[in-house]
């Protein structure tokens, strides 16, 4: 059996017969006689494989201010989902007093309202981060 290792990007064949006893090059073909019966072990043992040949050194940077935006971010999002049903709520009580009262006239007024409400409430953060991408030049 052949074992294939590659060592500073060079294959080399037969590593073990040339450096190894022929006891342990016998308990290694066992080994490897039971990875590849099973086919989780197969790919357990390329995962394995692959990380140990392959490495790199990677700088990863953070910003320091990372947290306190998600935690903003989480927070616009929050406000945002409960502004959502609220216009949405109060839309549908201001349109059901004003039919009750027999003014279906005023329904497109209060829908532009409402939209209006919703347009601003989503749009703003948005036009924000516009205006801060402008101004960081």
């Amino acid at each position: 059996m052949d074992i294939l290792v590659v060592k500073n990007y060079k294959t080399i064949f037969n590593w073990e017969s040339r450096h190894l006893n022929r006891q342990l090059t016998d308990k290694k073909e066992l080994i490897a006689k039971r990875i590849s019966a099973s086919p989780r072990l197969i790919k357990c043992f390329t995962v394995l494989m692959g990380t140990m040949l392959v490495s790199q050194n990677v700088m990863a940077a953070t910003d320091p201010l990372k947290k306190i935006d998600d935690a903003g971010a989480i927070f616009l999002s929050i406000v945002m989902r409960v502004g959502y049903r609220l216009i949405l709520i109060m839309c549908a009580i201001e349109i059901l007093k004003s039919l009750m009262q027999g003014d279906t006239k005023s329904v497109g007024k209060i829908l532009i309202k409402y939209l209006s409400a919703t347009l601003a409430l989503y749009s703003f953060p948005w036009l924000v981060d516009i205006v801060i991408g402008i101004c960081a030049r």
